[in-house]
């Protein structure tokens, strides 16, 4: 870091026989995989909402998209995961094959429904 501030960082070419590639994101990685902690399934949302694809999951052969998590403390270790108990502030719509769900954003405004 003291060499970036300082300007005196010298240029290594990268060897392309070691280079690697990544082909692309797809809508897919928005899926959403609950056996992960609620910090990993949080984190993903933040990571795929808009202007993304977003993150999503089934509900009864529907889509659902979640746009906004509200992160909660994490259960006592010994805690085993559950059913989703709540929805705060949720409003529904159902366009044919397709549930979006809008929650507050950080500023108490909705988040876009895609």
């Amino acid at each position: 870091m003291d060499a970036l501030l300082a300007a005196t960082v010298r240029e290594t070419p990268q060897d392309e026989a070691q280079a690697t590639y990544f082909g692309g994101r797809t809508p897919d990685d928005g899926r959403i995989d609950w056996t992960k902690t609620s910090a990993q399934i949080f984190n993903l949302v933040r990571a795929v909402t808009d202007p993304y694809p977003g993150a999503f999951t089934e509900v009864d052969g529907s889509r659902l998209m979640l746009w906004w998590p509200s992160p909660t403390p994490p259960p006592p270790a010994a805690a085993a995961a559950g059913p989703v108990k709540s929805f705060r502030s949720a409003r529904w719509s159902s366009p044919p094959a397709t549930a979006r769900w809008n929650s507050p954003g950080p500023n108490g405004g909705d988040q876009p429904s895609h």
